[in-house]
């Protein structure tokens, strides 16, 4: 998957089938091998996702600080 590739979405319901997978324990040892490092490879590329998100946001809120500061007013 390459990263214009990359759906996030996806890539939680992937990692939620593996988990199911490992909660029904009927899993064979290779495959679950196989399974618990894809799993780890797509739980990588979410949390690397989500860095950039939150970096987007960053600079967003530092071009329009008195937009992002009276959105934070109206949530408290």
């Amino acid at each position: 998957m390459t990263k214009e590739e990359f759906n996030f979405k996806q890539a939680l319901e992937e990692l939620k089938k593996i988990n199911d997978e490992f909660d029904s324990g009927d899993i064979d040892l290779d495959q679950a091998l196989k399974k618990f490092k894809y799993g780890l490879e797509l739980a990588k590329k979410c949390k690397e996702r989500l860095r950039e998100i939150e970096n987007e946001v960053i600079k967003i809120k530092e071009k329009f600080p008195d937009a992002s500061a009276k959105v934070e007013q109206n949530n408290e």
